[in-house]
């Protein structure tokens, strides 16, 4: 099981102590983008930024720098990002203030004119209030834009979660349009977090909770699954993992293609290792969800964290397991010579110069057999916490 050598490691070219570079990412061919939500701008502490990076020539090249038009301190612009393809891009600024309310959040739309990224478009819910933190989660595809919001609170008073549906305008490209919000199942359990992450295949939608009593299980998590039609949804599915406890978070990470999903569950309890995590793999069978296999890794130890990212493209399975090796991290790469085998570990992913804290597989996103996976917290020279990506090429998937 080798670990591949490193394609390329990039870096901002401006960063600076702090930034968090990585802390959200996105992939689409050779296109890739990296929030950095806590980098200042203009000397606005805490704005945010997104990276925009292109594979030319077989190498990864920073191409432009992106931040908002109204930013501000402590927006925390670029704490999430997504790609439809090439052309468009969706950063949220989910601790924005709007209209004079605190966090209310908003998400900031970017068209490419065959040079530049353009801002298009400033999107905020239609009920938008204080605390509100839309864009806490952002899935995008041809058709939807969903956004998650809700979850913060003060006092011991939280939101909660919600998750807005926008389809794009007809008459208008890079535009979209609110039809939709759709509210937590289960309102009174405020803190379940209902709204991030999010995942879309097709018509089908996964909406983490990952802190959500099941059962009486404080934080064991479920997700839930939707089909949109239109302007409308069904709640079709809840997802929960068939062995779940307290506080395994199952929902933390969730990841579709076609009528497979896989959830991450990072504080699970393995062989009695606290919070080594796991992962688990639903199969879509006419109406119904069933979970199909349970993956784990054989080398994880106590507060591993496995399952802290998933990213899924048939037949290719990325998981990152950021507190591995005192939070130095680590990636693994599952895969299956067929869609009747079940998955199995192909190889792990390190960085050859990992440090402690570095949390590299927090984040990661995989496109054909190009995997990407951040470290938001490694130090780059003097500067703690700027933040770095690492590219890597994967093979073939063993038979």
């Amino acid at each position: 099981m080798p670990n591949p050598a490193i394609a390329q490691k990039v870096v901002a070219s401006d960063g600076a102590a702090q930034d968090w570079f990585g802390s959200s990412v996105a992939m689409s061919g050779d296109l890739a983008v990296f929030g950095a939500p806590d980098a200042a701008i203009r000397g606005n502490a805490g704005q945010g930024a997104v990276y925009v990076f292109r594979r030319i020539s077989g190498v990864w090249t920073q191409v432009q720098k992106v931040v908002s038009s109204d930013g501000a301190a402590f927006d925390r612009f670029g704490q999430q990002v997504a790609l439809l393809g090439q052309s468009v891009l969706a950063v949220a600024a989910p601790n924005a203030a709007v209209n004079g309310q605190t966090w209310a959040g908003a998400v900031y739309i970017y068209t490419h004119d065959g040079n530049t990224w353009q801002q298009r478009q400033k999107i905020t819910p239609s009920d938008g209030s204080a605390l509100g933190t839309f864009g806490r989660g952002i899935a995008l595809s041809q058709n939807y834009l969903l956004v998650g919001a809700g979850g913060a609170g003060v006092n011991n008073v939280h939101v909660p979660g919600s998750v807005y549906v926008f389809r794009p305008l007809a008459s208008s490209s890079g535009l979209w349009n609110q039809i939709q919000k759709i509210d937590a199942p289960d309102p009174g359990d405020d803190t379940a977090f209902f709204g991030y992450p999010l995942a879309i295949s097709g018509n089908t939608v996964l909406v983490g909770s990952y802190a959500a009593t099941v059962n009486g299980n404080l934080g064991q998590g479920a997700v839930y699954v939707y089909k949109l039609a239109g302007n409308s949804s069904t709640r079709t599915a809840k997802l929960v993992a068939s062995d779940g406890r307290a506080r395994d978070n199952f929902g933390v990470s969730v990841t579709i293609d076609g009528k497979t999903a896989f959830i991450g569950a990072p504080g699970a309890t393995v062989h009695g290792h606290v919070s080594q995590g796991s992962v688990y793999r639903f199969e879509e069978q006419g109406t119904q969800w069933t979970q199909a296999q349970h993956l784990v890794i054989h080398d994880g130890v106590p507060i591993s964290w496995f399952g802290s990212s998933v990213n899924y493209q048939s037949p290719t399975l990325l998981v990152g397991s950021y507190a591995i090796n005192a939070y130095r991290g680590a990636a693994y790469v599952f895969g299956r010579p067929n869609s009747a085998a079940p998955f199995a570990l192909q190889r792990k992913l390190v960085a050859s110069d990992a440090q402690p804290g570095d949390v590299f597989g927090y984040f990661s996103a995989l496109d054909g057999n190009t995997a990407l996976v951040t470290a938001w917290g490694a130090d780059i020279g003097t500067k703690l916490s700027q933040g770095a990506a690492y590219f890597y090429r994967l093979g073939p998937v063993d038979s």
